[in-house]
């Protein structure tokens, strides 16, 4: 295995053991016990935004592959992961009623990612299994 295989397997560990999986599915009360404050949101939606800019270059990336005719279907993979997932969580806290005390256009708000990212998501799927590279 050559040495950025190594650098992107490291990563792809460290990510899901370190952030993804706890960010996802442990408790607050688990960061708490280990040491952390509450999660302030300030913090966390620079986090976010972070890790959106990155979704973004991988795009960029991929509508680059596309001009020049080369298979993207990795990159959609991602974006149906990526939308997949937040469509998902948008719309089990939103039949849930997490944001039901919200401003009006709080929840307008997240009503509309709830349905974008579902859109995206059967766009990239109906994408990739008509064929488009």
């Amino acid at each position: 295995m050559d040495f950025l295989a190594r650098v992107l397997w490291f990563k792809i560990l460290v990510t899901l053991i370190l952030w993804s999986i706890p960010c996802l599915l442990f408790p607050v009360s688990w960061l708490v016990w280990v040491g952390m404050p509450e999660p302030e949101p300030k913090l966390l939606l620079q986090l976010y935004g972070a890790a959106t800019i990155a979704l973004v270059v991988g795009y960029v990336s991929g509508l680059r592959r596309l001009a020049r005719g080369d298979d993207i279907r990795n990159i959609v993979w991602v974006g149906i992961t990526s939308n997949g997932s937040a469509s998902l969580i948008l719309f089990l806290h939103g039949i849930a009623g997490t944001w039901e005390e919200w401003g009006i256009l709080a929840q307008i708000y997240m009503w509309i990612s709830a349905l974008l990212t579902a859109s995206i998501t059967l766009g990239l799927i109906v994408g990739l299994f008509r064929g488009d590279r």
